[in-house]
């Protein structure tokens, strides 16, 4: 073989190297823009269910600030990634509907179902998790993730205690007192894990209430020598009282925990 001949060889052999070392390179370089594109995408849709699906009241002003600064930066992401997902529409209609919602003060929802709660907690576990990455990442400073995070937690206890409340409703309709007053005080102890925030000692009292009423309709005549018995502080507020103060009790247990 002439000397030319194997110059031309070896250029060839180097070309085809080249070549497919480009090819492969291309190729990894699509997989992953779309590996990137398809988590940028997911992470969009998960952020707007957050807002779409958790109750309006639940949203402060604070936590629509974050959940949507987070959007809006996914939303950039996508638009260089060149995607379909027509994110920046979605975020404006959106933004539009929670301007038209009321942002607070929580309140307790008509839960019945199980699942319902399950649902709801698994959802602020996602939104706690996105305000600690938004911290983490020094887009949120501490002392307002701290206040969004303390807000999330006791949302999660509300979300259990409306569950509570709204079957001890059904119970006492359907005259189940014993079951309706288990309900209530079942959340009454669940508010307690977050007697510090203003609006727990509300729910709470509204249990105590509730309880002393169907206790009277239950048993007027145990009811009526317990009145007699402490006219300032009743047998059941006590109970109530030590069963909400049980901090390391509920400290071992999750906040979320179904």
């Amino acid at each position: 073989m002439s000397t030319a001949a194997i110059i031309i060889l070896f250029f060839t052999t180097l070309a085809a190297i080249g070549i497919l070392f480009f090819v492969q390179s291309r190729e990894r370089n699509r997989i992953e823009r779309a590996r990137r594109l398809a988590a940028a995408e997911d992470a969009f849709r998960h952020g707007l269910r957050l807002l779409d699906e958790l109750p309006p009241t639940y949203l402060s002003k604070e936590l629509r600030h974050t959940v949507l600064a987070h959007l809006e930066v996914i939303a950039s992401r996508l638009k260089s990634l060149r995607s379909t997902l027509d994110a920046d529409a979605k975020l404006a209609r959106t933004r539009a509907s929670l301007e038209q919602a009321p942002a607070g003060p929580e309140t307790v929802l008509q839960i019945n179902a199980p699942d319902v709660s399950r649902n709801l907690k698994s959802l602020l576990e996602s939104l706690f998790r996105l305000v600690e990455k938004q911290h983490k990442t020094g887009k949120l400073p501490a002392a307002e993730a701290r206040k969004q995070l303390t807000h999330i937690l006791y949302l999660g206890v509300l979300t259990q205690a409306s569950l509570n409340m709204t079957l001890a409703q059904q119970e006492a309709e359907q005259g189940n007192l014993r079951k309706a007053i288990n309900q209530y005080r079942q959340a009454a102890t669940e508010m307690g894990k977050a007697k510090d925030h203003a609006g727990a000692s509300k729910v709470i009292e509204t249990c105590r209430a509730r309880i002393q009423e169907l206790e009277k309709r239950a048993d007027p005549a145990a009811t009526k020598k317990s009145a007699q018995g402490s006219p300032d502080k009743s047998r059941l507020d006590e109970q109530l009282d030590e069963l909400i103060h049980d901090e390391e009790a509920w400290k071992k247990r999750s906040d979320f925990e179904s």
